[in-house]
């Protein structure tokens, strides 16, 4: 995974906007992949239970494909109708 973030950000990493300044930052490539992996886990971590069927992620692909309504609380699923 290294090679593929050194082939993806330069070496001195990327200038941003401060978010309420609007300064330009330098930010390091090392603290964006930090960030990368961080976001990418906290996303794969969040899907349970009532948003797998929410979404119809019952076969272990994260599509977001289907629209089951009941699975939000206090919906047909989470009272056990469903």
């Amino acid at each position: 995974m290294r090679r593929k973030i050194q082939k993806v950000l330069p070496a001195e990493g990327v200038r941003v906007k401060h978010i309420k300044s609007g300064e330009v930052v330098q930010v390091p490539r090392r603290l964006v992949s930090i960030f990368l992996f961080m976001t990418m886990e906290d996303f794969i971590d969040q899907p349970f239970n009532f948003q797998d069927i929410l979404f119809d992620n019952s076969n272990g692909i994260t599509a977001y494909k289907g629209n089951t309504w009941t699975a939000l609380w206090p919906g047909m699923v989470s009272l056990g109708f469903g």
